[in-house]
């Protein structure tokens, strides 16, 4: 065969395809659009005929579409991204438009009107906005959050649903903005996996895969009603879509697709059988997408200088729409115009006998202002006080300066704010929320936590330690993780009191140097300086999964550890350097900077990393004579504890009495 014939004959194979897919979304007959794992499909309603739209996949999840727009959007949970492609693409050449910060978005959802992308992520425990291509993304809900899954919007009515299959399983919905959350069902729900809006009847549909169910309601929670419930035909049900009087689901079980009649459950059909894997499924249709009261933004985009949200029908706030700001700008006085929140990210790394700082997109360098480190150790900062901390292991003890320069309070350009009692403060955290600061002690073998200044000071841990090294806090939470690489190597975790000790990795583990907290993605991660990895797990120690395995001929001594974004940073011992490195993939590593003197800890300077939460302590040191430490909220717990410094003892009324000589005896004893 010539290659001009060859030539043609594949564009004829291409054109064939594409008369068939285009023939198909022709708007004439409406079809059902489902992922398929490795491919998204369609099925046409009434004829039954099944096509391949977007072919060579790795995990399609969930999917949606813009109607008049032509887009298919989908999640792919193995890439780990959101993709799209036009509908009329004959050469099926698709776009990624999210790839970075992104774990595993199980729900997607488009805005037909305001030409919005939604999505929830099980990893970083969120849902986020951008526009269609991807730009201007925006975190809507990070709090309150557990399993986020399916999605469903109502851009006419200014309503998002979304539902939630954690260790408290419901349905919310709110505004398109991500305010005026209300909880519309919480009962007889264990697993609502999908999510679809019955825009002619007004009620909310939605599967439940442990309950082998699906239900429907109206748009504000009410009038539940249960439409199947049945094990043959819903082992375990995932996606769902409504067209005229059928629902239509996926079955992972039967990896199939059925329907019923909407109303009562009644004459349940097999529509397809024999799929590889189906998952989310929508009805491609106009009448699904319909504008029925125009964009309230209006041409101008609201005034606003980057997004436009119109408010939900219940607000409160005395507006019909909203401006908002992507991630990392803000607001304006004005309401309407966003800008960049000031200062680059920077590292800043103990280096033996100095502390440098680097601007992590330039990488030009600097040494904080600070004369006299013999051997520091563990740095950390309070960004919002400005200031700097570490450890010095030669002199034993731990110091302060500011972050931007200038005096401590005429006492020079550092302050020791513990130097007795003090052997080898390998790390250190600092509580950029409750304004304390906790340091291990591998001499003295034990934690401990004071005020900013040094003052009530605490030992909270001094049993079961060995050579305690690396320490990190979730002040939020009220959680620590630290780290011994004593004869018993460990990681463990326990509340910001000391107390509730869990012992969570004790499996290949030798030197753990350093560790670091992944709030968003619920896990920690830890540098073995004796085995040289990188090593992750879920905060009770579970799902362990090895980052970088490096070669043991090269001993790089992996040491301090950061986070920030989705990659991972740390320190090499050996070849003086800062490594960086994907999170997730573990791949890409690459060193981001060499040359420096003797590497030890690091931490990288942001408001991201240091997100002020609620100090439920309030103004009145929540009732406490000394410390006020954050512990987890539960029904037992008002999410801190009253404690008393060290050589005191706490009364019924809270109040911290100095102990007598024979019950510091005991003490020590």
């Amino acid at each position: 065969m010539k290659t001009a014939d060859r030539k043609n004959l594949i564009f004829l194979c291409f054109g064939s395809l594409f008369l068939q897919v285009s023939a198909l979304f022709d708007g004439t007959h409406p079809n059902l659009l489902y992922a398929n794992i490795l491919q998204i499909d369609s099925i046409e309603i009434n004829t039954w005929r099944n096509n391949s739209v977007v072919p060579g996949l790795s995990r399609a999840i969930s999917l949606d579409y813009h109607y008049s727009m032509g887009l298919i959007f989908w999640t792919d949970v193995l890439e780990m991204k959101i993709a799209t492609m036009h509908i009329d693409n004959m050469l099926n050449i698709n776009e990624d438009i999210v790839r970075t910060k992104i774990g595993r978005p199980d729900g997607i959802a488009v805005d037909w009107i305001y030409n919005h992308l939604y999505w929830t992520d099980d990893v970083y425990h969120h849902i986020q906005v951008s526009n269609l291509d991807g730009s201007m993304r925006r975190t809507l809900i990070d709090y309150g959050i557990e399993r986020p899954r399916a999605l469903a919007l109502d851009p006419n009515r200014g309503i998002m649903f979304f539902s939630d299959w954690g260790s408290v399983p419901r349905i919310e919905r709110c505004g398109l903005d991500g305010r005026d959350r209300q909880i519309i069902v919480v009962t007889d729900i264990a697993w609502p996996n999908g999510l679809v809006i019955d825009h002619k009847d007004e009620r909310l549909y939605w599967t439940d895969g442990a309950l082998f169910q699906i239900k429907s309601s109206t748009l504000d929670g009410k009038d539940v009603k249960t439409i199947i419930k049945d094990v043959k035909y819903l082992p375990h049900p995932f996606g769902i879509a409504v067209h005229d009087q059928y629902v239509y689901w996926t079955n992972w079980e039967y990896k199939s697709l059925l329907r019923t009649n909407k109303y009562d459950g009644s004459y349940v059909e097999t529509v397809q059988r024999d799929l590889t894997s189906p998952m989310d499924i929508k009805l491609y249709d106009s009448n699904v997408q319909p504008n029925l009261g125009g964009n309230v933004c209006g041409y101008f985009n609201g005034g606003c200088s980057h997004l436009c949200f119109p408010t939900s029908p219940w607000s409160e706030r005395n507006a019909k729409y909203t401006c908002s700001c992507p991630d990392g700008y803000d607001i304006e006085s004005d309401n309407q115009t966003c800008t960049k929140q000031g200062g680059n990210a920077q590292l800043i790394i103990a280096e033996h006998q100095s502390i440098s700082r680097i601007d992590l997109e330039s990488l030009q360098s600097d040494a904080l202002d600070v004369t006299g480190l013999l051997n520091t150790v563990a740095v950390d900062f309070h960004l919002e006080k400005d200031l700097v901390f570490w450890t010095d292991v030669t002199l034993k003890g731990i110091y302060v300066s500011y972050l931007s320069g200038g005096l401590l309070s005429g006492l020079g350009i550092r302050k020791a704010i513990i130097s007795e009692d003090i052997n080898t403060p390998d790390g250190m955290a600092v509580d950029w929320t409750y304004d304390h600061i906790y340091w291990t002690d591998a001499g003295l073998n034990h934690i401990q936590v004071s005020n900013l200044d040094g003052s009530f000071r605490k030992t909270l841990i001094n049993t079961r330690l060995d050579e305690p090294r690396a320490i990190a806090l979730l002040p939020q939470e009220g959680l620590m993780f630290f780290t011994d690489w004593g004869i018993n190597p460990k990681i463990e975790r326990c509340t910001m009191d000391g107390s509730k000790r869990y012992t969570i990795i004790t499996k290949e583990i030798r030197w753990p140097n350093g560790i670091v907290i992944d709030n968003i993605g619920r896990r920690i991660y830890w540098t073995d300086g004796y085995l040289q990895l990188l090593k992750s797990s879920t905060f009770d120690g579970t799902d362990v999964f090895t980052i970088v395995q490096f070669a043991q001929k090269t001993f790089p001594q992996p040491f301090g550890i950061e986070l920030y974004d989705d990659q991972i940073y740390w320190t090499n011992w050996n070849d003086k350097s800062v490594y960086t490195v994907h999170k997730y993939k573990g791949n890409d590593m690459k060193p981001l900077i060499t040359g420096l003197k003797a590497p030890r800890n690091l931490k990288i300077i942001s408001k991201e990393t240091q997100k002020k939460g609620t100090n439920l302590c309030g103004n009145n040191n929540g009732g406490c004579q000394h410390l006020c430490l954050p512990v987890p909220t539960n029904l037992n717990s008002a999410g801190y504890s009253c404690i008393c410094a060290d050589m005191f003892h706490k009364d019924n009324k809270l109040e911290c009495i100095k102990k007598d000589p024979a019950e510091l005896v005991k003490d020590e004893l």
